[in-house]
């Protein structure tokens, strides 16, 4: 058989016809596919399920039973010309799932591409031999598929040789034979446009009376008709037209009318409303800037005063100072906080000067004062009973009187009440200059750390000429600033430097 071409139902096939023989049901077939068998020919097998090497697959043609054996089915497929560059050596059929239903040896035949320098399209015809062909029907998509030369020449042939050439009537379509008559009652012929024009023609060419028209609609505000006219220029009429002589007596009238443009003083003018908050009118003006009237409006010179208050008032953004503000709680040793405090040697030389009194109120500097704590003392003096520790940032102000009768020894502190001066932003320092750096202890002369800074300075709302310790690690923002800027001489060189033992 290697030389024959030939085709076979496979198993799958021959399955799948015999159930739709046995079911009464029919074998969808839609596509056939082309391959090159590998390079060579071979012999197809019934247990097959596809082509040795498949190229291509599309949409079938057609598929007819074969006029002179009725147990012959022929299956048509085009391949268009944008195809190509291989050889076509076996032919496969599937159905509507995608089983090889038959399987065909083909003779060679290369299908060449159009970029090649040639194309043709290429109808592959297979033939199915099946015990039933009513069995097995075509499923195609029209729109993919394209028709072979053969089945258009037939179906063109069908219908050259076919009677069913109906005659055209009022309900369908078909032939019919044109006439040029204009007086026909005959309903099965076509009017010529000679017929149409003769017709036309006689239309135009007659006349009537007006008596003889009738159902002629008389003219309103909502339709066209026919009117009476009318000369009367004060007539309610809706159903007349006004005549061109009615139109001048009014027009006449109209121009020795006033103009359009004309005035009245103010004393013929009638009717007027007052303007209230209900509606527009006239109103009286009212310069007072504290009237509760809803009937008079607020001249210029009112809005100026009210404007000229309210930009003097603070704004709704405004800010306050910590001193400004009541009833809230500061920060530990920030601006409003208490301490009990002892003094400095220093300020211990300060007190014990002539036995000087230090009243109530008195501005001390943060570097002079040091936070302290209280310890149990079993001597009979307590002159240990507390103990001093980190000086405090800021300006301070006593909260007690202090006294001194004799003159204070080394090693013996005073403690008392102070509270840390608000002042709260940096705005309100002025005139500043450096005085001296302040450390934390006595180390080597490198590896000194500087922890504040005293400041002479000016304080709004405070005085002039006050001295201010402003801390590196200071609770308030401002004394941060002002430590970092004095640092970076911003104020000028300092004059000295303050070590004290801790």
């Amino acid at each position: 058989m290697d030389n024959e071409f030939y085709t076979l139902l496979t198993n799958k096939g021959m399955a799948k016809i015999a159930a739709a023989l046995a079911e009464k049901k029919q074998l969808h077939l839609q596509k056939m596919a082309v391959g090159d068998g590998g390079g060579q020919y071979y012999e197809p097998a019934v247990n097959q399920t596809k082509l040795r090497r498949e190229v291509w697959r599309g949409e079938m043609n057609t598929l007819t039973v074969a006029p002179n054996n009725p147990n012959w089915l022929i299956a048509e497929v085009v391949l268009p010309e944008n195809i190509g560059g291989w050889y076509v050596r076996e032919v496969g059929v599937f159905d509507a799932d995608g089983d090889l239903i038959a399987i065909g040896k083909f003779p060679e035949s290369y299908k060449p591409l159009l970029p090649g320098g040639s194309g043709k399209q290429v109808c592959i015809r297979l033939i199915m031999e099946v015990s039933n062909t009513t069995a097995v029907t075509l499923t195609v998509d029209p729109s993919v598929v394209l028709a072979t030369r053969d089945y258009v020449d037939s179906l063109l042939d069908e219908h050259e040789h076919s009677t069913r050439h109906p005659d055209a009537t009022l309900t369908q379509k078909g032939f019919t034979q044109l006439s040029n008559a204009t007086n026909s009652d005959d309903e099965t012929k076509a009017a010529t446009p000679k017929a149409v024009k003769a017709a036309l023609a006689e239309a135009r060419n007659h006349t009537h009376t007006w008596s003889q028209i009738s159902g002629v609609p008389d003219g309103t505000l909502t339709q066209k008709g026919v009117v009476k006219l009318n000369s009367a220029t004060n007539s309610t009429s809706t159903t007349e037209a006004a005549t061109p002589s009615a139109v001048k007596a009014a027009m006449d009238k109209a121009n020795a009318a006033a103009p359009a443009s004309h005035t009245h003083p103010w004393n013929q003018v009638t009717g007027v409303p007052d303007g209230t908050l209900t509606q527009k009118g006239v109103v009286k003006l009212n310069s007072a800037t504290n009237s509760t009237s809803t009937t008079e409006a607020a001249t210029p010179s009112a809005v100026k005063a009210a404007m000229d208050k309210a930009n003097a008032a603070a704004p709704a953004n405004h800010t306050h100072t910590a001193d400004q503000i009541s009833g809230i709680f500061p920060k530990l040793n920030g601006d409003g906080s208490y301490n009990i405090v002892g003094i400095t040697a220093n300020f211990k030389d300060i007190l014990t000067r002539s036995y000087q009194q230090i009243p109530v109120g008195m501005l001390i500097q943060g570097s002079e004062v040091k936070s302290c704590y209280l310890i149990e003392d079993d001597t009979p003096s307590y002159k240990n009973a507390f103990y001093l520790t980190d000086i405090l940032p800021g300006l301070w102000q006593t909260c007690t009187a202090i006294t001194s009768s004799r003159i204070l020894t080394g090693n013996e502190n005073v403690a008392f009440l102070a509270q840390r001066v608000p002042i709260g932003n940096i705005s309100r320092f002025s005139n500043i200059r450096a005085l001296k750096k302040n450390f934390n202890q006595i180390i080597p002369f490198e590896d000194r750390t500087i922890i504040s800074v005293d400041l002479m300075c000016d304080i709004d709302g405070i005085g002039a000429n006050i001295t201010f310790t402003a801390a590196k690690n200071d609770v308030e923002e401002y004394g941060r600033i002002l430590f970092k800027n004095a640092i970076d001489r911003l104020y000028g060189d300092f004059t000295s430097e303050n070590r004290p033992i801790n």
